[in-house]
């Protein structure tokens, strides 16, 4: 899976399990419901937030922002996710 299509995964995966708990949620509750490494989940998540798609609380969890959902609101297809870092810190 490439990195836009990742992000998006893992977004709608946010999204869902939040709702479903109707709370910000942990790394490792994304993780175990994509079946997936938490660092690799704990990455994209971070990367999101960057791109203000995704909040997290002091306490370390993470929900999704109005944006984020907005943005998967949008009829796109995976293949047209493109996501555009403007703030010029390429790290």
């Amino acid at each position: 899976m490439d990195d836009a299509g990742r992000k998006r995964r893992v977004l709608r995966t946010l999204v869902a399990v939040t709702d479903e708990n109707g709370r910000p949620v942990s790394v490792l509750l994304i993780a175990e419901s994509m079946e997936c490494d938490p660092e690799v989940v704990r990455g994209v998540l971070d990367s999101l937030r960057a791109y203000e798609f995704v909040g997290s609380p002091a306490d370390g969890r993470y929900e999704p922002t109005v944006t984020g959902r907005e943005f998967l609101a949008l009829d796109i297809d995976a293949e047209s996710f493109v996501v555009v870092d403007t703030s010029g810190d390429h790290s």
